[in-house]
Order: C-alpha cells, then sequence, then structure tokens
C-alpha cells in the first residue's frame, strides 16, 4: 500500500489539535501508562494519555481521549516509516543537488584560474579581473556548502 506522504504530514498537523500536550512518556503504576510530563492541576501529578485503572465494580478497564486515541493510531508504524523514507529521500535530493552545485562552482573556479595563468603576463588589469572572477566564485561554494550544512538541521514546524 502506498501512503501519500503529502496528506499524511497534513493530517498529523491537523490532528495535533485537542491532542495531550507533551512529551509524553510511559509510566509504571497498576500497568504500563503514557503520560504526559507536564501536570495536572487539580490533581497534582503528570496528565494521562493512556491510563489503566480500576473500577470496583468494573475491573481493570483503559481510559484514553478520542483524540490522544486518534493522534496514536495517525502514529502507526507504517505511517512513520514512510514519513522516514520520505524524509530520507528529502535529504539525498537535497545532498546531491547541493554537490552538483558544489561540483558545477569548481569547474567555474578552474576555468577561471585557467584564465588567470593565460592573462598572468598580459597585464595586472586582466589578472585583476580573473582574480575577481575566481573569488566571486569561491563565495558561490562557500554559500553553497552552508546551504548544505543548513539542510540537515531540519525544520521542527513541518
Amino acid at each position: 500500500m502506498t501512503i501519500d506522504v503529502e496528506k499524511l504530514r497534513a493530517d498529523l498537523r491537523a490532528g495535533l489539535e485537542g491532542v495531550t500536550p507533551g512529551p509524553w512518556r510511559v509510566v509504571q503504576n497498576l500497568g504500563r501508562e503514557i503520560v504526559s510530563t507536564r501536570w495536572h492541576p487539580a490533581f497534582k501529578s503528570p496528565l494521562e494519555v493512556v491510563a489503566l485503572d480500576e473500577a470496583l465494580n468494573l475491573g481493570a478497564y483503559v481510559y484514553i481521549e478520542r483524540e490522544d486515541a486518534d493522534h496514536i493510531a495517525r502514529c502507526s508504524p507504517d505511517n512513520i516509516a514512510a514519513l522516514l523514507d520520505a524524509l530520507a529521500t528529502a535529504r539525498a535530493d537535497a545532498l546531491e543537488e547541493a554537490e552538483s552545485k558544489v561540483e558545477a562552482k569548481l569547474r567555474s573556479i578552474a576555468a577561471e584560474l585557467t584564465c588567470w595563468a593565460y592573462y598572468e603576463g598580459d597585464g595586472a588589469e586582466s589578472v585583476t579581473d580573473c582574480l575577481m572572477r575566481a573569488e566571486e566564485a569561491l563565495e558561490e561554494v562557500r554559500n553553497a556548502i552552508r546551504a548544505l550544512k543548513d539542510s540537515g538541521k531540519g525544520k521542527a514546524n513541518d
């Protein structure tokens, strides 16, 4: 089954409305429970996301808010794998594009250096022009490298 990653991203983003704030963690009470690290103001304990409880006449039961259950379902292993695959592909594409730009700039610098060597004996103005073009190309390489490094940082909002 193919997962539409853009639709999944939009559904996950929209589905965050009403979900118990995190981060979440697992604790051991009557059973393993998921709780928020934020505290319930009235009960002076962590906000429960998934709670195992016991009632005198009902026995043990699990409690979860509808929004939290929907959120957990959206975070299925298939959906997480699809997002991780899409992220890896996007990163690989960005790296390939940046490497291509760097390679093109390096070829440009090599051409400028060839130009410089050719005009070396033809006067200071020609050498200065070649040097300026080589420095501009080098600055473009530096910018491409910065962009490559920044691409690995990721964006928390998407």
